[in-house]
């Protein structure tokens, strides 16, 4: 049976609904730019929360994956003519495609000799990238055709924000479903003990390989999404760093939580853009101390926040109904602590009688 969530939680996620729903309307083009860019980001490290999270498989590939599925996108609007709608899909396919080719190693990888083979996936990308630049525009990039918002209403800052949130709760939906359908507690049993697991009847290969997919397909849908936002493309958005940059955002921001992926993604967003103007290279030191100050102080991260402020927040319900009915109570028990005393006592105390080799 899953755990019971209080009133507030619902409310809490309608008043976020609402506010998200809201956002475009209330800012400019140039705002709603910069949050699609973090929702965006927040769904590619949603994909490493499932694979991380469920499994405890790390991955330092997923910043390729996020390129192949921007550069599927951009060539097949580009090349075949596709709508974005079938673009999308396409780029998803391809990342689902790439993550079965990672998969298949980690039928015999594990651990650190897993993480070289997704780490030589995002070193060997951009260069990729730029040998094939008849395909892909080698260093100059690759701009997209433009694309109008089908409400008149809308610009197309507000509607691709609006198809990203969409999207987003889809992603999130599918994830928590999974994480507690009993092909999340095969993959949970799996992150505790593969022998037990392989015991129990799970087989382990098969659930590795269908997180990988499920895994890359998320990354590689945020890329498409990031591609059409951004309009153009070029390799240098898909170096290592971007791989880099995305397993800090599930780790800072959590990975047993889909809130986590998106502080992440605000994290790995906004923390370089705004020590952007500092000199030379003390944004890195910048964005690396604010990572290790998070780590540091909440290690399971930013999404365990409301874990740690709900015992502060009983402790001071509890304080705060008791005050009155405590101070009473302390107030009735000094009263019956206090001995009875006659009509005389206080003008005529008690003398102390002398010591016995006194009275002898």
């Amino acid at each position: 049976m899953g755990k019971r969530r209080s009133p507030l939680t619902y409310l809490a996620g309608a008043g976020g609904l609402l506010v998200a729903g809201a956002f475009p309307f209330l800012y400019s083009d140039f705002y709603v730019f910069h949050v699609t860019i973090v929702l965006i980001y927040g769904i590619a490290i949603l994909g490493l929360v499932l694979l991380t999270g469920l499994t405890g498989t790390i991955s330092i590939g997923h910043g390729a994956i996020f390129g192949i599925g921007a550069y599927g996108c951009a060539i097949t609007m580009d090349r075949l003519g596709l709508p974005y709608p079938l673009a999308l899909c396409v780029s998803t396919a391809l990342g689902a495609l790439v993550g079965l080719a990672l998969g298949i190693p980690s039928l015999r990888l594990r651990g650190i000799y897993l993480g070289l083979v997704t780490l030589a996936l995002s070193l060997v990308f951009p260069p990729l990238l730029m040998r094939f630049s008849g395909l892909t525009g080698g260093a100059s990039g690759y701009s997209l055709p433009p694309v109008d918002s089908p409400v008149g209403a809308l610009t197309i800052s507000q509607w691709f924000y609006l198809v990203t949130v969409v999207i987003g709760l889809i992603a999130v939906l599918v994830l928590q479903n999974l994480k507690h359908s009993a092909r999340g507690r095969a993959l949970q049993a799996i992150r505790r003990s593969e022998p037990l697991a392989a015991a129990m009847g799970v087989s382990v290969g098969r659930e590795r390989i269908v997180v990988f997919v499920l895994s890359a397909a998320y990354a590689a849908l945020a890329g498409g999404l990031f591609a059409l936002v951004a309009g153009a493309i070029s390799p240098d958005a898909f170096t290592f760093n971007l791989s880099a940059n995305l397993l800090v955002g599930a780790v800072v921001g959590g990975v047993a939580s889909p809130v986590g992926a998106l502080l992440g993604g605000a994290l790995i967003s906004f923390v370089p853009a705004v020590t952007a103007t500092l000199p030379r290279s003390l944004p890195q030191y910048a964005f690396a101390a604010a990572v290790l100050l998070v780590l540091y102080l909440r290690p399971d991260g930013l999404a365990s926040l409301p874990d740690a402020v709900k015992p502060l927040i009983r402790r001071w319900r509890r304080t705060r109904s008791a005050g009155p009915a405590a101070d009473s109570t302390v107030d009735q028990n000094a009263a019956e602590a206090r001995p009875a005393s006659g009509p005389g006592d206080d003008a005529a105390p008690q003398q102390s009688l002398p010591p016995a080799h006194v009275r002898k």
